[in-house]
């Protein structure tokens, strides 16, 4: 049998860092537009990237994004809310 060297990754060159660098520009743009679809889309390809400043800047650019977890308690507690009225007072 053959041993199979292991796999090497290509370091990263200049043309993958500018045109990552480019889809990040491109995320920003989007969220100034308020695009969210496209900035989710776009940073979800960076997040893996091997450049930490990049990866760190998609992070903080979809966080901004992302669902705020306050809002969804608020949304549950309404919802309890509103079934709790429901039944005390309807059925």
């Amino acid at each position: 049998m053959l041993e199979s060297e292991p796999r090497v990754e290509p370091e990263p060159t200049e043309p993958t860092q500018r045109a990552e660098r480019a889809t990040l520009a491109q995320a920003e743009r989007a969220y100034e537009a308020g695009n969210f679809t496209a900035v989710r889309t776009l940073t979800g390809s960076l997040l893996s990237t091997r450049d930490s400043e990049l990866g760190r800047q998609a992070k903080a650019l979809r966080q901004r994004v992302s669902v705020d977890p306050v809002a969804l308690i608020v949304l549950a507690f309404a919802l309890l809310l509103f079934c709790a009225i429901v039944v005390i007072y309807v059925l």
